[in-house]
């Protein structure tokens, strides 16, 4: 968005204008908003540090991937989308995605504790999983999805319980913690002070309503999701995988943070849609 703001890029960007590896294929047409509405065709997921050793690896790998889905019409989350747009912001800026939200998001919104990769104050965490064993379940059992990589194949799975470590896998084992998917440590106080900026003037209006805009389908904006109101209006934000989420009502110009560790026991862990709902519902309906 401030990238936007500043006239470096716009959304009708074709991928294929940056990494010439996606010319002359099925993604040859994608666009920057078509990987922001997870519109783009690219399939859900995949565990790149089994067959991949760098970054530059990974990213050879997704431009050679086919379409899993129709592209440009059909909305279906994926990390991949924004794998690659982190690797877009690297591109633009001509600087590690690190140092791109350092100076651009955290000097300038006076955030405290928010980095990429491991928290600035380890004593201030929380544990999220059990190693990578909910990955390790994925890549075994085919489910949610069906990917071709094997467990056996892959001999560094994380087995301790998680704190202060990077929950994601490819994030933490290809990525060094620094991922356009993954990787941000954060803490309530500084993610108040994103969302006051977000309503308070830190990105255009016209940009974040742009943003706020459905195309597909009623719950997915570009990049943010889509939470319907009480009243059919609707409040924008994002979840994270472990159990956090955030909503700005700029309307009402009032936030909602939801901060948890969803992953962090013996059980089967809730959906996060679920628990979301929930402190949605009392958010929503206050005047």
């Amino acid at each position: 968005m401030l990238a936007i703001d500043r006239g470096l890029i716009n959304l009708d960007l074709k991928v294929s204008n940056l990494f010439s590896e996606w010319r002359e294929s099925d993604k040859e047409d994608l666009t920057l908003e078509d990987l922001l509405r997870h519109e783009s065709g690219l399939e859900e997921w995949r565990p790149f540090y089994i067959t991949c050793n760098t970054t530059e690896e990974t990213f050879t790998k997704i431009a050679s991937l086919p379409l899993k889905y129709p592209k440009k019409s059909e909305f279906h989350y994926s990390d991949l989308n924004f794998m690659v747009l982190g690797k877009v912001v690297e591109k633009i800026y001509q600087a590690p995605i690190s140092r791109v939200f350092q100076e651009e998001i955290t000097r300038p919104l006076k955030l405290a504790n928010s980095t990429f990769s491991s928290p600035l104050n380890p004593e201030n965490v929380v544990a999220t999983s059990m190693g990578d064993s909910i990955e390790a379940k994925m890549v075994r059992t085919k489910v949610p999805y069906k990917v071709p990589e094997d467990v056996e194949n892959f001999k560094s799975w994380r087995t301790e319980v998680l704190s202060g470590e990077i929950n994601d896998g490819n994030s933490f084992h290809i990525f060094n913690g620094a991922a356009g998917h993954a990787g941000l440590f954060s803490s309530l106080n500084d993610l108040s002070l994103y969302a006051q900026g977000l309503m308070n003037g830190f990105i255009k209006r016209e940009t974040l309503n742009a943003f706020s805009k459905p195309r597909s389908t009623e719950d997915q904006g570009i990049g943010f999701k889509r939470f319907k109101k009480l009243n059919s209006e609707f409040a924008i934000g994002h979840f994270g995988f472990t159990g956090t989420g955030f909503a700005i009502d700029p309307q009402r110009e009032t936030a909602l943070i939801y901060l948890g560790n969803r992953l962090h026991t013996l059980g089967e862990y809730q959906p996060m849609a679920e628990i979301w709902s929930e402190e949605f519902k009392e958010f929503s309906s206050r005047d």
